[in-house]
């Protein structure tokens, strides 16, 4: 884009030579930076890498565009169509730990909670509640696959093992390789609980009679319930905040009600990406409200009707948004 043409009177004499004197210097700091980024990932960097690298490092891809231009003039500079490579004349690769950065590690642990798995429904439900665009995610996404960190399987985006794990605490012993249910702070467990305990739903007074004994602070509870909203798991009915099926499982649900409790189950997993282990369900269903035998029968009912298939020790859904 051109610059629009100075105004008379627009700035002083003095103040347009100090522009003009700082102009190349500003230039060439900039492209002091993007070669130092572009070294550490070896002196070359895809289009995709760069939408996701260059914003760390407070550059844009707009003002790169017309500095790589000149760079490939200069003959400095090399472009495929897919990647960029800079010359030995002017870049020395640097050894880059690739670490992920604030954006991606964000990402990254929104999908580690619905099980290292996300659809694109769920993360249109759930990212812009934490401040990420689709598009970004979407950037983001693509060059974790390129860098084959990350796949798109069945409508999902799936977190290779490596990536899912990364930052967590090896737990002692066998290392497990299933992958990781979702994770909820102690207070967030527990303020489930006292909701599942109560039907489901609850009132301010409920809140206030029932959560100082279980060592949950209101202003705790309203930031963890302001999340689930966010997430469209949590809503107000009246006076009642009510969470999703998802969240509740069966525990406001007859004992003869099979379909309520049907879709509950599928709701539960659902928020888990999808599928579930049977380790996962071992430990998730009970606590949901299903006892072992009418979840053996509900998953021959899923399998039956096409909604859900088995694969080895796990249980996943098809369709529905999965």
């Amino acid at each position: 884009m051109r610059p629009e043409p100075l105004r008379r009177g627009s700035a002083t004499l003095v103040a347009v030579i100090a522009l003009l004197a700082a102009a190349p210097t500003l230039a060439q700091s900039l492209e002091d930076r993007f070669i130092a980024v572009v070294a550490a990932e070896g002196c070359k960097i895809t289009e995709t890498a760069a939408k996701v690298i260059l914003p760390r490092h407070g550059i844009t891809m707009d003002e790169t565009e017309p500095l790589v231009d000149d760079m490939i003039k200069r003959g400095v500079a090399e472009f495929d169509g897919k990647t960029l490579t800079l010359s030995d004349r002017i870049c020395t690769p640097k050894p880059s730990d690739r670490k992920l950065g604030p954006r991606e590690v964000l990402l990254r642990d929104a999908i580690r909670k619905t099980g290292c798995a996300m659809t694109e429904n769920q993360a249109e439900a759930i990212l812009p509640g934490l401040g990420m665009e689709m598009e970004e995610a979407e950037d983001i996404a693509d060059l974790w696959i390129e860098r084959g960190m990350a796949s798109f399987e069945n409508d999902k985006l799936v977190l290779k093992p490596e990536l899912c794990r990364a930052g967590r605490k090896k737990p002692k012993g066998k290392e497990k390789t299933e992958t990781p249910p979702p994770t909820q702070t102690d207070a967030e467990a527990v303020l489930l609980r006292a909701f599942r305990e109560n039907g489901c739903r609850m009132t301010e007074k409920d809140a206030e009679r029932a959560l100082p004994g279980l060592g949950i602070e209101m202003r705790v509870a309203d930031d963890i319930l302001e999340g689930w909203a966010r997430r469209k798991l949590a809503w107000l009915e009246g006076e009642y905040a009510v969470i999703a099926p998802g969240l509740c499982g069966a525990h406001n649900l007859d004992k003869d009600d099979f379909e309520g409790r049907l879709e509950a189950l599928v709701a539960v997993i659902k928020l888990n990406g999808c599928r579930m282990t049977e380790s996962e369900a071992e430990k998730a269903l009970p606590a949901a409200g299903f006892d072992k035998a009418e979840v053996g029968k509900m998953v021959e009912r899923l399998v039956a009707e096409g909604r859900t298939r088995q694969e080895r020790s796990s249980l996943e859904l098809i369709g529905g948004g999965c």
